[in-house]
C-alpha cells in the first residue's frame, strides 16, 4: 500500500471522527488553488449614522524625539529608544517598508505609540487605552490609536506629516481602530446604543456609518485604501463569520459561510480580495474570497496553529505566522489559481507585519532573552 503523507492521514482521522471538512491543502504544497464554492448572495443593509465630532489641534513634535535610526536599517532595537521599555506589539508597516509604528510601554509599563519616520523615532506622550491596537496609513503619515483620555478613551488620528492631532468625539468605548491606506478613513469598533458595532468614519467629512447591522460580537479586521469596504468578524444566530460591507451599494457578504471556526482575516487595498483563515478540527485553511467573480478558493493549509493573515495591496502575496514551539512567518503568492511559497521567515518571532507592496514582512522578535524587543524587516523577492 502506498504510504500516505502526514498530513492526509491527520485530515483523514478529523473526517472519521466527524468534523466538517473543506478540502484544506497541507502547508509546503504548490498548484492549483481549488474552488470550494461561490458566495452567497449578498444582503442589503441600513448604514445607520452615528453622530460625530471631528477635533483638529495641532500636533506638537517637540518633546517626542526618542532616537534615530539609520535610513536604511532593517533591524531596530526598540528597548535603546528613550522611554521604552519593552516588550512591544502591535508592529505596522507603512506601504513600503520605510516607516513603522509600534506600541512599546515605558518603565512604568504604560503603553505608547513609537513612531519612525525618515530617521526620526517619534514617541507620543499620551497614554494609550491598555491592550488596544494601533494602524498606519500606507504613506506612513497618520496613525490611528485609542488613547486614555480624563474622560475615557478617545480615537485619535495622529498626522505626522501634517502635525495634526485628529481627534474623533462622540464614539464610545472605541476598540481596535483600521486606518485605511489613503488616511481618509478609519474603521472601528464602538457602542452604539447598547451594542457593539462596526463603523466607519470618513474624516474628511465627518460622516460615521454602521456597516455590521444586527450582527453581534463584532471585530473589526480590514478597511480599503479608500475606506469604502470593510472586512470584519460578527456573531448570526450562533455562528461566528467573516463579512464584508461594501458602502457605496450598502451590500454586505458573508464571506466564510460558516464553514469553520474563523480565525483572521484581512483585505486587499481595492477591496475586492478577502483572505481569511478558518480552523477544522487539527487542521487550519487559508482562503481568499473574490468579491467580483463571488468565488472562495482554498490556497493552503496548516496542520497546527495560525495565529494570523496579512495581504498585500493586489491581493496576490499573502503572509501568515504559523504557530507552535518554533513559529514561523510564510508568505506565498497567488497568481489566479497558481499558488507557491516565496519564504519562510523568522523562526521564534511573533506578530507579523507586511509592507503593501509585498516587499517587506516585519515581525517582533527576542533579543537577549527578551521577547518583543526587536522589530525586524526581512526584504523578500518582488512580488510577479
Amino acid at each position: 500500500m502506498t504510504a500516505r503523507p502526514r498530513w492526509f492521514l491527520a485530515l483523514a482521522a478529523l473526517a472519521w471522527a466527524g468534523v466538517p471538512l473543506v478540502c484544506v491543502l497541507p502547508a509546503g504544497a504548490a498548484g492549483d488553488a481549488r474552488v470550494m464554492r461561490n458566495l452567497t448572495k449578498p444582503e442589503h443593509v441600513t448604514l445607520e449614522a452615528v453622530p460625530l465630532e471631528i477635533r483638529d489641534r495641532n500636533l506638537a513634535l517637540g518633546g517626542m524625539q526618542a532616537g534615530a535610526v539609520p535610513a536604511d536599517a532593517t533591524e531596530f532595537d526598540l528597548g535603546t529608544f528613550e522611554g521604552v521599555q519593552p516588550p512591544c506589539r502591535s508592529a505596522q508597516l507603512d506601504g513600503v517598508g520605510i516607516s513603522f509604528a509600534v506600541v512599546c510601554p515605558d518603565a512604568d509599563g504604560v503603553e505608547h505609540v513609537l513612531y519612525q519616520q525618515q530617521g526620526s523615532v517619534l514617541r507620543y506622550p499620551v497614554p494609550l487605552v491598555p491592550r488596544s491596537q494601533i494602524s498606519l496609513s500606507d504613506d506612513g503619515a497618520r496613525v490611528a490609536a485609542i488613547l486614555a483620555e480624563e474622560d475615557g478613551p478617545v480615537l485619535h488620528v495622529l498626522d505626522i506629516q501634517g502635525t495634526r492631532d485628529i481627534s474623533l468625539v462622540g464614539l464610545k468605548e472605541p476598540r481596535d481602530p483600521v486606518l485605511a491606506g489613503s488616511g481618509g478613513a478609519v474603521a472601528c469598533s464602538c457602542l452604539v446604543g447598547k451594542r457593539r458595532h462596526v463603523v466607519v468614519v470618513d474624516l474628511l467629512t465627518a460622516d460615521a456609518r454602521v456597516v455590521s447591522g444586527e450582527l453581534e460580537d463584532v471585530n473589526v479586521g480590514a478597511i480599503s485604501a479608500n475606506g469604502r469596504r470593510v472586512a470584519f468578524k460578527a456573531s448570526h444566530g450562533g455562528w461566528d463569520d467573516f463579512y464584508l460591507t461594501d458602502l457605496d451599494r450598502k451590500l454586505r457578504h458573508n464571506v466564510s459561510d460558516s464553514e469553520g471556526d474563523t480565525v483572521a482575516v484581512d483585505l486587499s487595498q481595492d477591496g475586492d480580495t478577502v483572505v481569511f483563515v478558518q480552523r477544522f478540527g487539527g487542521a487550519m485553511g487559508i482562503f481568499t474570497a473574490d468579491i467580483s467573480s463571488r468565488k472562495v478558493a482554498n490556497r493552503s493549509g496548516v496542520l497546527g496553529s495560525v495565529v494570523d493573515v496579512i495581504v498585500s495591496a493586489s491581493g496576490t502575496r499573502h503572509a501568515f505566522l504559523k504557530g507552535g514551539l518554533s513559529p514561523r512567518i510564510e508568505v506565498w503568492d497567488t497568481k489566479g489559481k497558481k499558488e507557491s511559497q516565496v519564504a519562510s521567515v523568522a523562526e521564534g518571532c511573533w506578530e507579523p507585519t507586511m509592507s503593501s507592496d509585498g516587499r517587506f514582512v516585519g515581525a517582533l522578535c527576542a533579543r537577549e532573552g527578551r521577547e518583543a524587543s526587536l522589530l525586524t524587516l526581512f526584504p523578500l523577492p518582488e512580488p510577479e
